[in-house]
Parts: C-alpha cells; structure tokens; sequence
C-alpha cells in the first residue's frame, strides 16, 4: 500500500507542479490534508488500546527501541535495511542540490531559458513518478532472473552512475532520463525491501518493526537534506552530486564485487 501511495505521490506532485506552479500545489497539498483530517474524524472503530498504551511516551520509545533491535539483529532485514538507508540519503542529497542553482545552470546549458526551475524540477518528479510505475511493472519478471538480494547489489552501481554523470553531462533531457531510469531502481529497492521486512517479522511485531523501518528510512532523508544546506556554503551542488553518486557506486561495486568473489569460492 506505501509503495503505491509513493507512486501516486510523486507523479501527481510532479505534474501538478510542473502545471500550476508551486503556490498552487501547496494550496492542493493543504486542501487534501484537510479533507484527510475531516475523514479521520469521522472514522468509527472498536478497537480499545490499553491504558498504558494511550499516549505513552514511555511505550512509544520502548516499542521503538525493540524494532530497532530487530532490524539490526536480523541479518536478512538487516542487508535491505541498511540499503534503503544509505538510498534514501544519497536522494536527500541529489534533490537539495537540484533544488539549487545548478538546475538553472542545467537549463542554460541545454539552451531551456525561458523555463522556471520551479517548473522545470515539477517535470524531474513527474519523470521519476512515471519511472516508479514501470519499476514496479518489471520487478515481478526481474525477479525470475535474479535473486531479491543479487538485484540490490546489481542495481546499486547503476544507480551511481546515473547519479555521477549528471556532473559531466549538464543537460536537461538527460536528467529526465536519469529521474525515469532511476526511479525504477529505487522503488524496485524499496519494494523488496518492504516485502523482506514483512516475511521476516513476527506477527506480534509487525507495527513496532515497521514504524521503525520507517523512522529510519525517512532518517536518512532528513540527515540529507539538513546536511546539504551546510555543505552547499563550501561546496558546489554538482560536486556534492558527484559525491553522492560516487559513494552509491563504489559501495554497489565493492558489494558486488565481494559476493562474486565469495560465489566463486563455494
């Protein structure tokens, strides 16, 4: 269901950016959290939450900490875990430092001047919004020819490079194409990450696990995007997009590399 709601998310965020402008997405995004909040209101249930549970502070930190310990402690969970992290923050990186100046130089460079970068970075969602479609569309028959975790780790490199060649390539229509290709790695990533974490968790664990994978993963984002903001004072942000598609690539290759080495051993 998350992975859906991501599709729909970015493709439609995309695109209405791209169409209307940012002040009018935001008063879309307001009007929708609106209308979710009158829903809620309204929704009826019969379950009753114990009395420590209700708004403990004290059993939100411990239910915390014991997803934790599962997700580092499970060696399966652990693997896709740790990736979905270090994605996540590498995309932090990558989107503050479009968000910058360098998406205009991108635009001048390919000769687009009369596009906002408003606009502009509208259509990089939208194209990664249609790429999170076809991922999920071709993960089932990829998955017939390789294994959950041999995918990962052959998708990693891919995704460096995409990331890295924006440095050298500045020219829009390029980064549309990397927004496509490499949304459907990510959310092939984020998919069998999500399906790991739910056929290793015990039933009874299922929310604790699972809000922990989430805090953890949206972790990654938010350390990104508050560290951009820093870095971009002595750094340029295709320097800090290099780095990130470089640290992507080198930890995919030396994995894959590693798991070639350790096949052949056997």
């Amino acid at each position: 269901g998350s992975i859906v709601l991501q599709i729909a998310t970015y493709a439609v965020a995309g695109a209405i950016i791209a169409v209307t402008g940012y002040r009018d997405a935001f008063l879309i995004n307001g009007f929708i959290y609106a209308l979710v909040v009158v829903v809620i209101i309204f929704i009826k249930t019969d379950e009753k939450l114990p009395r420590e549970a209700e708004g403990s502070l004290s059993r939100f930190g411990t239910d915390f900490i014991e997803g934790m310990k599962f997700l580092f402690h499970n060696q399966e969970v652990m693997f896709v875990v740790s990736r979905v992290f270090l994605l996540m923050t590498a995309l932090g990186f990558v989107y503050v430092a479009l968000t910058g100046s360098f998406l205009q130089t991108i635009l001048n460079e390919t000769g687009i001047t009369k596009m906002k970068e408003i606009k502009a970075l509208g259509f990089v969602q939208a194209f990664m919004g249609l790429g999170l479609v076809f991922g999920v569309i071709l993960l089932k028959p990829a998955l017939k020819w390789f294994k959950e975790q041999s995918l990962i780790r052959s998708l990693y490199p891919l995704l460096g490079l995409l990331v890295g060649t924006i440095y050298f390539c500045k020219d829009y229509y390029y980064l549309l194409v990397v927004a496509l290709i490499g949304g459907m790695a990510g959310i092939m990533v984020l998919s069998i990450a999500e399906t790991e974490v739910q056929k290793h968790t015990p039933p009874a664990m299922r929310g604790r696990i699972f809000s922990a994978y989430y805090i953890l993963r949206s972790a990654g984002l938010g350390i990104a995007m508050s560290l951009t903001g820093k870095l971009v004072t002595w750094a340029r942000e295709d320097m800090i997009i290099l780095a990130a598609g470089s640290v992507l690539f080198a930890y995919g290759f030396i994995t894959l590399l590693m798991q070639l080495i350790t096949h052949k051993a056997k």
